[in-house]
């Protein structure tokens, strides 16, 4: 059966390059460190800015030696001891001694070797599951794959689940979990980031895709990039692109800006659509209603019908809901409330009606729970649905006459507003 080939742990890379910066800087053969003639161990290391943090433990932390570049001809550092437990105090002329010492040991081969292992340590994508980077994709009933090239953006929405810090893999990783995903029996690829159109093999990875013999090749992008530069809406297209799934919250330039903490960047993502359809690239809009869009998700359809129109190559409106927010503190702050949600979604149904634009996703499995709109037969064929794993089924859903079509609501929905976040339809 076939499975993913995926890179080494990077969790085991990640140790044995703070183990190097342990060698090079006080010459530690492992980690944790014995230190017995100070009767103190040495933690760990850990880069910090331009830096190291040097953790002292009693066996468990105590203290940290604060090691930063002080100047560079000739190369000194400067050591300072931080104590972050009162036990610490005990050991005081134990963690003098070690300061001092440090001061002395530390020349520039040293430093320069621990900085190398610093920069290798800081592109290990530690901590990140590998199903961030590489999917089959729940809730799709044709096999659909997904593939994130990497998690850089150039805007930085208050909902979005990833930080913009995480390193991710190199082209060559992400071209054989392409062909993975094919392996596996994906018919549909979907190529995401981040923002994939930040990465200079994206052509190549499109093109990659389209020898293996998808059906159809998708990325997820908010269009900035290709509105500054059009032709590489026609790269893309010769490389074997059939559609743009384009982040697109609001047709208020301000509404979208503040929402996606980028200023001017609307207006770059409008041109980005114009050159996708002039180039003939099938393209879908995706708006998340946030707490900063709800009021002006309404005011959408006749934005796209005036600006784009609604024939051709455009395929209407994907609407979801924001996943847990990676910034936990302005994820309370982004989340619209469901009596925001349900109002918002109510008129945006008709003004679509109206304006001839096509919606869906709605019933997907990032859409809000069908009561959110009131399982409008307009925006659902009420479809049997299975679970997906970021979604339940609350007591509420019980008496719900549509569950068996529904994939519920997500669990942090729930946890913030309680049985506000369904309202059963009977």
């Amino acid at each position: 059966m076939a499975s993913f080939r995926d890179p080494p742990n990077a969790d085991d890379a990640a140790r044995e390059r703070r183990v190097a910066i342990a060698r090079a800087l006080v010459g530690a053969p492992a980690l944790p460190q014995p230190l017995p003639r100070f009767g103190l161990t040495l933690v760990a290391v850990e880069p910090e800015g331009d830096g190291f943090d040097l953790v002292l433990g009693a066996p468990s932390p105590i203290a940290r030696a604060r090691l930063a570049p002080r100047s560079r001809e000739p190369f000194a550092v400067d050591v300072t001891i931080r104590e972050t437990q009162p036990i610490a105090a005990r050991y005081r002329a134990q963690t003098t001694v070690i300061r001092d010492r440090l001061a002395r040991a530390i020349d520039d081969t040293k430093w320069r070797e621990a900085r190398t292992h610093a920069d290798a340590l800081k592109k290990l994508p530690t901590g990140i599951p590998l199903g961030h980077f590489r999917q089959l994709i729940e809730g799709i009933e044709e096999p659909s794959g997904l593939v994130r090239i990497g998690f850089g953006c150039n805007q930085d929405c208050g909902f979005c689940w990833q930080s913009r810090d995480w390193p991710g893999y190199d082209a060559a990783q992400v071209r054989t979990w392409i062909e993975d995903l094919r392996a596996l029996g994906a018919r549909h690829l979907t190529i995401s980031g981040g923002e994939p159109t930040l990465d200079r093999a994206l052509v190549d990875h499109v093109r990659h895709a389209q020898t293996l013999g998808f059906e159809s090749i998708v990325i997820e992008t908010n269009a900035i990039q290709i509105g500054k530069r059009p032709a590489l809406a026609s790269e893309l297209r010769d490389a074997g692109l059939t559609r743009a799934f384009v982040s697109f919250h609001s047709g208020d330039a301000a509404v979208s800006d503040a929402a996606t903490r980028a200023p001017g960047t609307h207006v770059r993502t409008v041109a980005g659509v114009r050159a996708l359809l002039d180039a003939q690239v099938h393209v879908i809009l995706n708006a998340v209603v946030t707490a900063d869009t709800f009021e002006t998700l309404p005011e959408l359809p006749e934005f796209i019908s005036r600006t784009f129109g609604t024939r051709g190559r455009f395929g209407g409106v994907s609407i979801s809901v924001p996943v847990p927010a990676f910034d936990h503190e302005v994820a309370r702050k982004v989340v619209a409330t469901p009596e925001q949600v349900r109002s918002a979604l109510s008129a945006t149904i008709e003004q679509a009606e109206k304006h001839g634009v096509l919606l869906f996703g709605l019933d997907g499995p990032c859409g809000p729970p069908l009561c959110a709109f009131g399982a409008d037969r307009r925006v659902t064929d009420l479809s049997p649905k299975g679970p997906v794993s970021f979604r339940i089924y609350v007591d509420e859903c019980q008496r719900c006459s549509v569950r068996g079509s529904c994939h519920g609501v997500q669990r942090e929905e729930y946890a913030l507003f309680g049985p506000r976040a369904v309202a059963p339809i009977s």
